[in-house]
């Protein structure tokens, strides 16, 4: 099947342009999914020929040459196989720029590099063989949110080159876009691919990037400037990079991931369930509310870790940052060269907290069985929680334990610090935690 390119049709102008340079000969049906009227409708706008694609519910004028199928009436995108109003009411056929069509393996891969702002969406259907590429206007670009007269749009439309290439088997999909130099044009692009694609994204400058809906092998994102926002996600490996932007997971996202972000870029998660999670940042915040990961591993200079539920075993390395654990339910290994932290173990094998300057404390339930072996310059305990402490000729040092000994094990350990031991109940943990997430 022929790629095809649809263009909107909003004045006699366009269509006359049309008529001077085809001839009716090349008017025909789209591949047995356009019903075809041959009959010329007269109006006082323009002579048109009408095609009703069923699949769509569009009407076009549809040439036999590639990329050549011109937009004539004014229908909503409100179908399942085009950018739904989860995106936005907005765009719509009065800010469509362009929409390209193409025929692809349903297992493929899309590989794009992009100056606009763009949403990747699959297809509602599994199994689909489509890649639907649409141009919009973006009508946030501007203060009064009103789309520009049509001549306008059409100058936009002469400013880029949409380039796309396969290979042979249709399995890879390559796009770019050309833009004129110096000139920033207030587009968004939406791609809507199978559900199965795999994704190789990257975005120019300050343009964000969205990825939606997606059951992926493998998703790379690498946005210059930009912002990286994930919702719905389930992949086997997903890697998302920015240089200064933040990085945002709407909703659940299963798969190993790997996150960073540089300069104040920060990552916001609600949920993450893999067997290897990273996320990486410089003086931005790291905020997880909830985490579920054989292994799960946080770095940050200067930036804020705050982890909600957390399942798995967790490392943490930050320089100046606090930490807050909201509970844990495995081992954990805490580098800090200067901040406080706040951590909540529910269950545990092994703990080792080590912060260079600044205060550490941990809480338990109070079920809870530990050997104690702390280092700081002074202890404070919760008169609720029963801890035994052994003599030590070792000035700052104090070893004791909770419970019953040689269950697990705490290490904790603060150059210029406190160490706080307290006890909480499962409703305290999550009081705190809801709490804290909402000043967040």
């Amino acid at each position: 099947m022929w790629p095809f390119r649809v263009i909107p049709m909003r004045s006699a102008i366009c269509l006359q342009k049309l008529k001077q340079n085809t001839s009716s000969a090349y008017f025909t049906t789209f591949i047995g999914k356009c019903r075809i009227s041959r009959s010329m409708q007269h109006s006082s706008d323009s002579h048109k020929l009408l095609v009703q694609n069923k699949l769509l519910n569009y009407h076009y004028i549809s040439l036999t040459q590639p990329h050549c199928c011109m937009y004539t009436s004014p229908v909503h995108f409100n179908t399942t196989e085009t950018a739904d109003n989860s995106r936005d009411g907005s765009m719509n056929v009065q800010t469509l720029l362009e929409t390209w069509f193409y025929e692809v393996c349903p297992r493929g891969s899309l590989s794009a590099t992009m100056p606009f702002k763009t949403y990747i969406k699959s297809l509602k259907q599994p199994g689909l063989n489509k890649v639907i590429i649409q141009l919009h206007y973006d009508i946030d670009s501007n203060s009064d949110h009103k789309v520009p007269e049509s001549i306008q749009l059409s100058q936009i439309s002469n400013m880029y080159e949409l380039n796309v290439s396969f290979d042979e088997d249709k399995a890879n999909m390559n796009v770019s876009c050309e833009v004129t130099s110096g000139v920033v044009l207030p587009v968004v692009c939406i791609i809507q691919v199978p559900l199965q694609f795999d994704l190789n994204l990257k975005l120019l400058e300050e343009k964000d990037v969205h990825v939606e809906g997606m059951e992926s092998n493998k998703i790379v994102v690498e946005a210059e400037k930009g912002n990286c926002c994930f919702n719905n996600v389930k992949c086997m490996s997903l890697s998302a990079m920015s240089r200064s932007g933040n990085i945002t997971c709407g909703s659940t996202l299963h798969g190993n991931s790997y996150f960073q972000t540089r300069k104040s870029g920060s990552i916001s998660t609600e949920k993450l369930q893999g067997s290897n999670i990273i996320c990486e940042t410089e003086m931005g915040s790291v905020s997880v509310k909830s985490l579920y990961a054989d292994n799960a591993t946080f770095r940050s200079d200067a930036g804020s870790i705050n982890l909600g539920h957390c399942h798995g075993q967790l490392y943490l390395l930050a320089g100046q940052s606090d930490v807050n654990i909201g509970s844990l339910d495995g081992d954990l290994d805490i580098g800090l060269q200067s901040g406080n932290v706040s951590v909540h173990l529910s269950r545990h094998q092994k703990a080792n907290i080590e912060v260079g300057t600044g205060d550490i404390s941990v809480s338990f339930p109070d079920t809870a069985s530990t050997d104690l072996n702390l280092d700081c310059n002074a202890v404070t305990v919760d008169n609720r929680i029963d801890v035994h402490f052994t003599d030590s000729e070792l000035p700052h040092h104090k070893e004791g334990y909770i419970g019953i000994k040689g269950m697990s094990l705490v290490n904790v350990r603060t150059l210029s610090g406190t160490v706080n031991l307290q006890s909480r109940d499962w409703i305290e943990t999550t009081n705190l935690f809801m709490h804290k997430f909402k000043d967040l």
